[in-house]
């Protein structure tokens, strides 16, 4: 698809192989490779057909196309904003008519919605420490939106997205407000006291609105144990084969699943289960290159790379603890992003 592009686009000669991008491509490769040594089922066939057709092109097409261009990056910003607009949107008004509703909003998962809330409002928190006037009016939209986000989470029901919203909205408060002690502690006691003051009131007995009950309800134990029986199995299965891997996919009939769509719930693990310690060794590298390039970026074009760093880690955070490879596409995304920034104009 890239180099379609390309072609179509008369700009072949502004390929660069860049560092980043060779690592990208001999992860994507042997990430290919083990396929040929995991036992044939439809869903490993499935989940190698999905990663060769949506996570490759994703990432080459955002590092070789988007983000070489000032232009198109500020459009491809723009339009993942209007997208969060619209969710956000939609979501506020679904909440008006029924709270309860909100988990099966838009007939998806009630993660992938939060996901998606929670992306849009670490961007904003991003431009909004950059804007120059506190009372200017996108400012005060962005501020709107950040909270208006926060609440919708809650409602949802999803603790992981929510938990990633606030690890990187506190982050960026932490090294922005660094000088300003006083705002940090305020903020971070209306957060906590909001936190233990439902928390108080579910386990003295009041009932919580339903829309809150799934949040505070006791399954989230049941959800850390489990997950945690994952990840031992993606260990184990690491230590089973450990320079290759099972082979993309396998890992669901290695945890006895059988033929489903199941993975650790963890990208590295994942990655360390499936194409062992050489795929995981090329993740890794490939994170630690885009962790120095954006800190050097960071210098010259702060605003833009502190959005772009956001977005990763919010994505990155999610794809710790929920998802697939492929399901973590927009990881892939931000990391093709920092790996392609050069900006010019197009």
């Amino acid at each position: 698809m890239t180099y379609l592009l390309y072609f179509i686009m008369d700009q072949r000669s502004n390929i660069t192989f860049s560092k980043y991008l060779w690592t990208f491509s001999l992860l994507a490769l042997w990430v290919l490779v083990s396929y040929a040594w995991v036992p044939p089922t439809t869903y490993t066939f499935a989940k190698t057909l999905r990663f060769l057709v949506y996570v490759v092109p994703t990432f080459w097409v955002t590092a070789v196309i988007i983000a070489p261009s000032t232009r198109h990056l500020d459009d491809f910003i723009v339009s993942l904003l209007t997208f969060y607009g619209v969710i956000l949107g939609m979501t506020c008004f679904a909440y008006w008519q029924n709270p309860a509703s909100l988990p099966t909003l838009f007939g998806t998962n009630y993660l992938v919605t939060g996901q998606t809330i929670g992306l849009g409002a670490v961007i904003l928190g991003a431009k909004f420490l950059y804007q120059n006037q506190v009372m200017q009016k996108s400012t005060v939209l962005m501020a709107g939106g950040i909270i208006t986000s926060l609440f919708l989470e809650l409602h949802l029901g999803g603790r992981g997205p929510l938990l990633s919203t606030l690890l990187v909205l506190g982050g960026l408060g932490l090294v922005h407000l660094k000088n300003k002690p006083r705002v940090l502690v305020s903020g971070l006691g209306i957060i906590v006291s909001i936190a233990i003051g439902l928390w108080v009131i579910n386990h003295l007995g009041y009932a919580l609105p339903r829309s809150l009950q799934r949040i505070f309800s006791e399954d989230g134990a049941e959800s850390l144990a489990l997950r945690f029986a994952y990840y031992q199995s993606a260990w184990q299965c690491l230590l089973a084969h450990p320079l290759h891997g099972i082979g993309l996919g396998g890992w669901a009939a290695y945890y006895g699943l059988g033929n489903v769509e199941g993975h650790p719930h963890n990208l590295c693990l994942e990655i360390a289960a499936e194409t062992g310690l050489i795929g995981l060794i090329l993740l890794i590298g490939l994170l630690v290159m885009l962790a120095q390039k954006a800190w050097r970026q960071l210098q010259h074009h702060g605003a833009t790379m502190t959005l772009l760093l956001c977005g990763l880690s919010f994505c990155l955070l999610n794809a710790l603890k929920s998802g697939d490879i492929n399901d973590n596409i927009v990881c892939f995304t931000f990391a093709g992003l920092i790996a392609g920034f050069a900006p010019k104009e197009a």
